[in-house]
């Protein structure tokens, strides 16, 4: 019968060609290590355990290649000095690590942000079907790593010029297009940023996880809602967004994505457009439906200005971070208003541009800016809403927001952290909002009580 030498020889000569595996146990345990290392119960438990430690010990193991498995098997179950044998299964793993390609390009803001583990960490079994929308100037819903996840209106089969499902959208099977009056929400003739812009938002938040190509979305496969929002004849400008955040809400949404901004400037400055009522309410209906909506900060390097959509009450407002991980700071660009709820990286990240402005990456490329931030944070929303898809979206923005990381960023900001966030430790959410002060008796003094 095999020694335990003769089997150790046998697996340090099969060690070099893997193959499958082979268990087997011998009549005399291995030796005291593992029961070294398994903490002793007190009790009644304490006898059945040390017989299952003494059992596990008598295990053995050792690599066979492929074309001698059979053999080895047969061997072993012969051999009087053997008891058991058994075939070791190949397990698959149950983390998941994407094949995208174009993930080396956005390993800075993936680990940043600790994407990696947190879509490892993610209910890969939930058969939740989380929607987010991209309410932005037009997004190309063909391309190859976005449309897998395209949130399709079953109700309203396209193409019959009937609005079959009573919504007010005739033939909005993919999304809508606001400028256009139609069902197709790709950017319209003429507007190659808007197209470059919406593509890009809706590839870092829904990209395809794990199908091979391109870049991978923090949002773990959610569904798209794809609305066009388009100024009609500005590139690079917004003219219907509250009408899309609207259709986002009918549609079942339950993140809403707006990278963009309306700037108007605290104390007293020259505004660009007034407090808008209709904003206000469009935004407040949102958060009564329980819908989260994430919208940027702002690109205007201050750290006065007030934005909106961004700076309206239940509105989750994000600014950009550097994705230099080195030295994370604030991208030099961004605002930084003390209203402002996250950071997120937005600054280098690769993502998907329209196949028509395909450049060195492909139908693939880099944009800055807190339009990137958002969709980071509105992708991370969605993975955590796949996991609590009960909570309303005061629930999931406190989560976001109490688990970002302090990393001493000079202007106090926390940096959304997606695996923090899975995490199921609960922890407190405060913040003070102020509303306006009351000078009744007009000496420009704020009185007590």
């Amino acid at each position: 019968s095999p020694t335990r030498d003769a089997l150790e020889d046998t697996r340090a000569r099969l060690e070099q060609d893997l193959g499958f595996a082979v268990r087997f146990t011998l009549p005399v345990p291995a030796g005291d290590a593992l029961r070294s290392r398994i903490p002793s119960q007190q009790g009644p438990q304490r006898t059945s355990q040390a017989d299952l430690v003494g059992e596990l010990m008598r295990w053995g193991r050792m690599s066979v290649p492929v074309h001698q498995l059979s053999s080895v098997l047969a061997r072993l179950e012969g051999d009087a000095g053997v008891d058991r044998v058994e075939e070791v299964p190949i397990a698959e793993l149950c983390a998941l690590v994407p094949d995208d390609p174009l993930l080396r390009n956005q390993q800075a803001w993936v680990g940043y942000t600790g994407l990696q583990e947190a879509w490892a960490a993610a209910r890969s079994e939930s058969d939740v079907a989380i929607r987010v929308a991209v309410v932005d100037g037009g997004t190309q819903w063909a391309h190859p790593d976005l449309a897998a996840n395209v949130a399709l209106n079953g109700a309203d089969p396209p193409g019959d010029g009937i609005d079959q499902d009573g919504n007010g959208f005739v033939d909005d099977h993919l999304g809508w297009n606001f400028p256009r009056g139609d069902g197709d929400p790709a950017a319209i003739d003429g507007q190659s940023f808007n197209a470059r812009h919406g593509t890009h938002v809706a590839g870092i938040i829904g990209g395809v996880l794990g199908n091979g190509i391109g870049i991978a979305g923090a949002g773990g496969n959610p569904e798209l809602i794809l609305i066009n929002a388009a100024h009609p004849t500005i590139d690079g400008r917004i003219g219907y967004g509250y009408e899309g955040i609207l259709y986002a809400i009918a549609r079942g949404a339950d993140i809403v994505n707006c990278s963009w901004r309306t700037a108007r400037f605290l104390g007293g400055k020259i505004s660009d457009a007034p407090y808008s009522e209709f904003e206000a309410a469009v935004l407040r209906l949102a958060r009564e439906s329980g819908v989260l909506v994430v919208a940027a900060a702002g690109n205007d390097s201050s750290d006065e200005l007030w934005t909106t959509p961004a700076g309206y009450e239940g509105v989750l407002s994000v600014t950009a971070t550097t994705t230099v991980i080195e030295d994370q700071v604030l991208w030099p660009g961004s605002n930084a208003a003390p209203w402002i709820d996250l950071a997120a990286p937005g600054y280098g990240v690769t993502s998907t541009f329209p196949e028509d402005q395909a450049g060195s990456l492909g139908a693939y490329g880099l944009l800055n800016g807190t339009s990137m931030a958002a969709a980071v944070v509105s992708g991370i929303a969605a993975l955590v809403k796949r996991d609590h898809p009960e909570w309303s979206a005061e629930q999931l923005e406190s989560r976001l927001r109490w688990s970002a990381a302090d990393i001493g960023l000079e202007e106090g900001f926390r940096v959304v952290r997606a695996d923090h966030a899975l995490a199921s430790t609960e922890g407190p959410d405060l913040r003070i909002v102020l509303r306006g002060l009351a000078d009744a008796d007009g000496d420009g003094l704020a009185e007590g009580g």
